[in-house]
């Protein structure tokens, strides 16, 4: 079974990181790549920018072939993984007058081109795995 797995420290910059790992998966084809590379910057700018991470803490990504599906896992400590339940649960999309953006569109986007997306809190850290 492919797999592989990239260790990156909880900080916005390193979405170049993860953006070059995601491109260099050879197992995946162009099209699937594409897909994964939309929903794991997505979750992970989330995690980055909402899951007040140390300074010193790292997510764990994975990606995985399993029964002809991807499967993405990303491992983190936070002490705000309710937050994000919440978050992901009741976010809807909306437009922020003050940014003057939209807000919420990420966690759709995930959604629609996910089929599942399943979180999980762990002992000391949480877990998101993403089956496109």
């Amino acid at each position: 079974m492919p797999q592989a797995r990239i260790r990156l420290r909880g900080d916005l910059s390193e979405l170049v990181a993860l953006e070059t790992f995601i491109g260099g998966l050879g197992f995946l084809p162009g099209s699937e790549r594409a897909r994964c590379l939309l929903v794991a910057t997505e979750t992970f700018d989330n995690i980055a920018r909402y899951g007040s991470l140390s300074p010193r803490a790292r997510v764990l990504v994975s990606v995985r072939v399993v029964g002809g599906h991807v499967e993405f896992r990303f491992r983190y400590p936070t002490d705000t993984f309710s937050e994000l339940l919440s978050a992901v649960h009741t976010t809807k999309p909306r437009y922020d007058r003050e940014a003057r953006r939209y807000r919420g569109l990420g966690l759709r986007m995930c959604s629609n081109l996910s089929s599942s997306i399943a979180f999980r809190r762990g002992l000391f850290k949480a877990l998101i795995t993403i089956i496109l």
